[in-house]
């Protein structure tokens, strides 16, 4: 369960850096 947390929480960072680029 916590690698699955953790794994939404990097998609979550990827899509912020991709907004912000």
């Amino acid at each position: 369960k916590i690698y699955l947390l953790t794994f939404i929480f990097w998609m979550f960072i990827l899509v912020m850096f991709y907004i912000v680029y």
